[in-house]
């Protein structure tokens, strides 16, 4: 996305980019094989629960520190910007739907 100088609208136009967990991290896996599918919101409750069924004590590590330091700043004008947002879900909307139909399946 850098390197070619993108937006992140034209970014989210890639077909492997719009479709990445439903057309190709996922595509052709048997959904229900999994054991539990969760929600990213609610890890610590999975995982406290994980542990008690286990007997293990688990720590997740923090990750995903975004080294931009206009970061907090760029995300919000995003966020507030409607139309760009509804743009982008609409371009996410399969994954979306994806993500909705099993997240939480097991938990």
């Amino acid at each position: 996305m850098l390197d070619a100088n993108l937006s992140l609208e034209e970014f989210a136009e890639i077909p492997s980019v719009r479709r990445f967990y439903s057309g190709v991290f996922l595509k052709n896996v048997d959904m229900e094989t999994f054991d539990a599918i969760g929600k990213f919101s609610e890890i610590p409750a999975f995982l406290s629960a994980f542990q008690h069924l286990n007997g293990l004590t688990l720590t997740l590590p923090v990750a995903n520190a975004n080294p931009e330091s206009n970061y907090s700043a760029l995300k919000k004008d995003l966020l507030n910007d409607t139309k760009r947002m509804n743009h982008l879900h609409s371009l996410f909307s399969e994954d979306t739907e994806f993500y909705q139909r099993w997240a939480g399946k097991g938990c």
